[in-house]
């Protein structure tokens, strides 16, 4: 053995064996530090995952009570920060009277032929939080007699929305709502 290097085989066999174990707690400390950033990598993934809201919009329309609903659920497991919504009637932004944020309420005058009936539903606006599980009902049409149902779904498909949001982790999605998200007419 060469002993030019570090003059290793010079020393005492105590000094030999006080390197050989500063070495190893080196190596064992090298590797505690990898595996404690790797976990805590996975912790945080885990985490984002376990926090990511699911929107989703829907459209039903219930032939007893007769009424129309949109509604936006969060399905997902962590809150939903809405940062921008889009309405759009036969593809373009309504009337600047109707853009305002009680949209919603007013909505009902636009879509024609729907007959009489009550409308209402929730103010949508920036930075409002949805929690996981919680439905929002963007419009809500109650009507006095039932109404045809495939008027009311001609109706409804001129109608597309988007709504942004973002996760508690900064993470940004899109949820939309067009004639493909309808659900048939049914008792309940």
């Amino acid at each position: 053995m060469d002993c030019e290097w570090i003059g290793f085989c010079a020393l005492k066999a105590e000094a030999q064996a006080a390197w050989v174990q500063a070495i190893a707690s080196i190596i064992a400390l090298a590797t505690a530090i990898g595996v404690s950033i790797a976990e805590g990598r996975r912790q945080r993934r885990v985490a984002k995952l376990s926090a990511r809201p699911l929107i989703s919009i829907g459209g039903y329309m219930h032939s007893e009570p007769p009424r129309l609903l949109i509604r936006m659920k969060n399905s997902g497991l962590g809150p939903a920060i809405v940062t921008k919504h889009e309405v759009r009637l036969d593809g373009h932004a309504p009337p600047t009277d109707v853009r305002r944020e009680a949209f919603w309420l007013d909505l009902s005058g636009y879509l024609e032929g729907l007959g009489q009936g009550y409308a209402g539903g929730e103010v949508l606006f920036e930075g409002m939080a949805v929690s996981a599980g919680e439905t929002v009902d963007l419009l809500d049409i109650k009507f006095r007699e039932p109404p045809d149902g495939e008027k009311v779904h001609e109706q409804v498909a001129r109608l597309s929305i988007d709504v942004e949001y973002v996760s508690i982790f900064d993470e940004q999605f899109t949820a939309r709502f067009n004639a493909d998200d309808w659900r048939t007419p049914s008792a309940s």
